[in-house]
C-alpha cells in the first residue's frame, strides 16, 4: 500500500515548543492497522487509525526526547544523532 506524507503541526502536551512541523510516513499495513513512521529519528508508531497511529507517534518523540535528555552524557554517538534530530523540531520549554 502507499505512503502518504504528513505531518505532526502540533504537540499533545505542554512544555515543549515544536520549531519545525514533523514530517511522518503514514502506511496501512492492514485492515485496521497504520504505521506513523518519523524516519529521520528512526521512531515509529501504530494506531486503528491514521490518527491513532499520528497521536501515538507524537508521544513517542516526546517520551525519545525527555529519555534522551536525561542521558545525553552517556549517549553513543549514533543516539546523539537522533537527539541533534529532534532538537531541529523540537524545543523543551
Amino acid at each position: 500500500m502507499a505512503d502518504h506524507p504528513e505531518f505532526i503541526d502540533e504537540l499533545p502536551v505542554d512544555g515543549y515548543t515544536l520549531i519545525n512541523p514533523i514530517p511522518v510516513i503514514l502506511e496501512q499495513v492492514d485492515d485496521g492497522i497504520w504505521i506513523a513512521r518519523f524516519e529521520e529519528a528512526n521512531l515509529g508508531m501504530s494506531g486503528s487509525t491514521p490518527e491513532d497511529a499520528k497521536h501515538a507517534l507524537a508521544y513517542e518523540i516526546l517520551d525519545t526526547l525527555e529519555f534522551f535528555l536525561e542521558k545525553e552524557d552517556k549517549l553513543i554517538p549514533k543516539l546523539k544523532g537522533h537527539l541533534g534530530v529532534l532538537r531541529k523540531y523540537i524545543e523543551v520549554v
